[in-house]
């Protein structure tokens, strides 16, 4: 707020610039008059006037999702479900991440949702894939291993299939 920024427009999105750091990206919009307000990039103004989100412009356009949830289970905590928004932004978590985190608490029955808890289970969702990860590379790092062994053991037969080939070859050669 205060500041000049420099925008780029590119044929497909605009790009905001403070400097040399990219404030925001925009899919470009060609409507006259069109806004294309994304609520992540308000996040921190509202942190400063919590009771303001849901008369916001940003909030009006938010995902159904996202507002279902904070309806759901922040209606009378605005600053700490901000806050939450803010926290998965910067640890690089979509508003999916939040909503798949808020699902996958409904299924084991929680039925009153926290920010700690959608917090927890976004780093459970990312530990498990990292584990998903870790379990690939070493299942191929096995099988690599498998397929070595499994191409000397054939390379070795080969050698003495060979052998045993030209053995016969000369023995048959010198019986006649």
């Amino acid at each position: 707020m205060g500041e000049k920024l420099l925008v780029k427009i590119y044929s497909e999105k605009i790009v905001i610039l403070n400097g040399w750091e990219k404030v925001a990206s925009h899919q470009r919009s060609y409507s006259s008059g069109d806004w294309c307000i994304i609520l992540e990039h308000y996040l921190r103004t509202l942190l400063r006037k919590p009771s303001a989100l849901t008369n916001s412009v940003v909030w009006h356009n938010a995902p159904g999702g996202i507002k279902k949830l904070y309806q759901n289970h922040f209606s009378d905590q605005n600053k700490e479900f901000i806050t939450l928004l803010i926290y998965a932004k910067e640890k690089g978590f979509a508003q999916t991440n939040i909503m798949e985190a808020y699902r996958e608490l409904t299924k084991r029955g929680v039925r009153k949702v926290s920010a700690e808890q959608i917090k927890a289970m976004l780093h459970g969702q990312t530990t498990q894939d990292s584990e998903r990860v870790g379990q690939h590379t070493l299942l191929t790092i096995q099988e690599e291993n498998i397929e070595k062994e499994a191409t000397g053991t054939l390379e070795g037969i080969t050698a003495l299939m060979g052998t045993a080939n030209s053995e016969s070859l000369i023995y048959n050669s010198i019986k006649i």
